[in-house]
């Protein structure tokens, strides 16, 4: 059976892209993994979409420049990854400070309603801080504002156990 990792990670606000990490990662899953394996990289299907290296001279990974020099559309590029996420892959493997970005943190959740395998490139531990900080800022910021929090009741943080 043909293992499929889809990689998730940050991009946006990155310099390029932090296309780099994704093909590090990309090379590295297809090195050390055992067997039939598939690594769709989001950075190589959007250099492949639009037949050019959107992040060169994309020095803070600026979605606004994507979209003048190359056409990038953000909606269309997160729709195919959700679809691949949901109707094909096996596994998400998230890269460092997945958790600071708003897609990877949607392409998780779709990863973990359809109960596929999410893989970590951080220890566990720091995610999880992260995503408690994440968390505790939101609560914070919502009852600063005296709005109901319940979007960050429980469940936002799951448990490695």
């Amino acid at each position: 059976m043909t293992t499929r990792i889809y990689i998730a990670g940050p991009m946006s606000g990155i310099p390029h892209f932090n296309f780099p990490e994704f093909f590090k990662a990309e090379a590295m899953l297809h090195n050390t993994r055992p067997g039939d394996v598939e690594v769709l990289n989001p950075a190589a299907e959007d250099n492949r979409f639009h037949d050019a290296d959107i992040s060169q001279g994309n020095l803070f990974g600026d979605v606004q420049q994507a979209e003048a020099e190359h056409s990038f559309d953000r909606r269309r590029a997160l729709a195919g990854d959700m679809h691949y996420i949901a109707g094909f892959a096996t596994e998400i493997y998230m890269l460092a400070g997945w958790s600071k970005s708003r897609g990877a943190i949607a392409e998780r959740a779709v990863a973990q309603a359809v109960g596929i395998t999410v893989t970590y490139e951080q220890n566990w531990e720091t995610d999880t801080q992260a995503e408690e900080d994440h968390y505790w800022r939101g609560r914070e910021e919502a009852l600063n504002e005296d709005q109901w929090a319940t979007s960050w009741e429980e469940g936002y943080v799951d448990s490695p156990h």
